[in-house]
């Protein structure tokens, strides 16, 4: 069994905006490769951050905490903080949890 992560980020950014990308299953294992890549984001003075979560394959409580957090970092760097086109696994999680309303969800 492998202790690799099954969650591939990936961070792009264009001039202010940063874009994370998760691809993948966003679990507890993961979670810190999404933390680390939120602090690069928010280390380089971006104004914008973009979640994009379209490519999820699964994701549990510890992915609802892991963007909770990230957008909390995100306000105390007075950083707008938002979530592209969201997987089904993820906006069902979201809706089971009464959180979605919490996040500045975009249609892309």
């Amino acid at each position: 069994m492998s202790d690799e992560p099954l969650l591939d980020v990936s961070v792009r950014k264009s001039g202010t905006r940063a874009t994370i990308a998760v691809a993948g299953e966003f679990d507890m294992s993961s979670s810190p490769l999404f933390r680390a890549a939120v602090g690069e984001a928010l280390e380089d003075a971006v104004e914008v951050v973009i979640i994009d979560a379209s490519g999820l394959t699964f994701a549990d409580s510890s992915a609802v905490l892991a963007l909770l957090k990230a957008r909390e970092a995100a306000e105390a760097h007075s950083v707008e903080f938002q979530v592209t086109p969201i997987s089904e696994e993820l906006e069902r999680i979201l809706e089971l949890t009464g959180l979605g309303q919490m996040f500045d969800i975009q249609d892309e």
